[in-house]
């Protein structure tokens, strides 16, 4: 596409063509829709409100589905992912039984498995994971049937049968020999990440959709009642209130793209980390490795360091900048969740994301969540000196280096997709980063170094 024109048009779908916007490859997801599933769940909840005032575990599962329903129109009839090439999707297929009965057994299977880790795992006792706990009677069954249900209706007319889901099957029946050791792996990777992050994900959510219900004056009340009351500072509660309320519907779409893996609408999961590095560096952001290992541990003083509104009090200018900056830091982070639609997952490839903000870095969510915690944390500042100054910079270069190998080991293992590989030579160009990365060689992207594992 050298010399081509950078047209801006885009398809009403919101998915950029192949040879469109300058050449990106098309993305997996429409932003669009995402932003209308995300409308539709807040409105969602302003009625269900009225039914259920109090209970977070009832009106989050009312959200969570009114935003669901927005999100598969959207995908069937204005993106229709299902008619995709990779998808395969074959109207008239015939139901093949014995491979029916063997993924429907494997997949019962795994979700008593599931359970019985909830059930007794230690961690998953504690009262942090409560509203879980509570949803779970209403959530596994659901998982069951509607699992069930999509084995029945949809598997046998999609390309690609022989699933890692089919070769656990095959494990479970005794037909260790049909059972390919590679496909299995696959298939116990996957179901472990959602294992891990579905609770872990709706704790998150649970936790801004009872501040949400709050309302911003609560909100601001909490987090803001140390701000100057000067007019300017009306710019900055009003970004603290758009962040407040994009938390909710950021953890909403980290819950959702843990649920919806179904290969029916080009969601599922097409390959996993591989690396040590990869799985480490990505589990240490959450719980509780994070609250224990790094806030409380590795980065402690870094996390314990006065915030910029302790620091910038009375000096109002600076004041309503730094917050300013701040709150559209964390803005861009929760954007960028919503970008993923119904494919947000770690650790996982589930189709090229080039919209939004991807389309000026690779990763936009953790160049915004660096930013972010710099402007909150304002390590270059410290109440025991310039000695205390370079330790907590010394740490956030440390929390820097942890999401630099989350992103390159992403690079690594996205290096296999064709499609990524020229979104990411593309960036190479494009990225706002590109200057800096003509200074700083190791930070261009290579696909011969991305496949040999390299991190720098």
């Amino acid at each position: 596409m050298a010399g081509a024109p950078h047209s801006v048009s885009l398809s009403f779908t919101g998915i950029y063509k192949e040879g469109m916007q300058g050449g990106y490859p098309a993305s997996a997801s429409s932003f669009a829709v995402n932003l209308a599933g995300g409308a539709v769940f807040l409105a969602s909840l302003s009625a269900l409100q009225h039914v259920w005032p109090s209970d977070l575990v009832l009106l989050s599962a009312g959200g969570i589905v009114a935003a669901l329903v927005t999100l598969l129109a959207g995908e069937i009839f204005f993106l229709k992912s299902h008619r995709r090439e990779r998808v395969g999707l074959r109207f008239h297929a015939l139901r093949q039984w014995p491979a029916l009965a063997t993924k429907i057994f494997s997949l019962n299977v795994t979700l008593a498995i599931v359970l019985a880790c909830y059930a007794f795992i230690p961690e998953y006792h504690k009262s942090y994971y409560g509203e879980f706990h509570r949803l779970i009677p209403f959530a596994f069954p659901a998982a069951f049937a509607i699992g069930n249900l999509y084995l029945y209706f949809f598997d046998h007319r999609l390309g690609s049968p022989e699933d890692g889901l089919l070769h656990f099957g095959y494990l479970l029946t005794g037909r260790w020999k049909k059972a390919e050791r590679a496909k299995v792996g696959e298939y116990f990777k996957s179901v472990l990440l959602r294992a891990y992050f579905v609770p872990a994900m709706y704790i998150y959510f649970i936790a801004s959709l009872e501040t949400y219900i709050g309302g911003a004056g609560a909100y601001l009340a909490d987090n803001a009642a140390q701000f100057p009351d000067v007019p300017g500072m009306r710019i900055v509660t009003a970004l603290m209130t758009a962040y407040f309320f994009l938390m909710t519907i950021d953890a909403l779409f980290a819950v959702i793209g843990y649920l919806m893996t179904f290969k029916a609408i080009d969601a599922d999961v097409r390959s996993t980390e591989a690396t040590a590095a990869g799985w480490i560096s990505c589990i240490l952001c959450y719980t509780p490795f994070f609250e224990i290992l790094l806030a409380l541990w590795l980065l402690r003083d870094f996390y314990h360091n006065p915030q910029w509104f302790e620091w910038f009090a009375g000096h109002d200018m600076l004041l309503i900048v730094w917050g300013a900056l701040a709150a559209l830091a964390m803005c861009a982070e929760a954007f960028t969740t919503m970008t993923f639609g119904i494919r947000f997952s770690n650790l996982t490839y589930r189709g090229l994301m080039s919209t939004g903000l991807f389309r000026y870095t690779k990763h936009p969510q953790y160049v915004s969540k660096m930013l972010n915690r710099f402007l909150v944390f304002v390590p270059f500042l410290s109440l025991a000196g310039f000695a205390g100054a370079a330790w907590t910079m010394l740490l956030f270069a440390a929390l820097c280096l942890l999401y630099y190998v989350r992103a390159r080991t992403e690079e690594n293992h996205l290096s296999i997709h064709e499609d990524y590989v020229r979104y990411a030579d593309l960036m190479n160009e494009r990225s706002v980063f590109a200057p800096l990365a003509r200074l700083l060689p190791f930070l261009r992207y290579s696909r011969e170094k991305a496949l040999c594992g390299r991190l720098f």
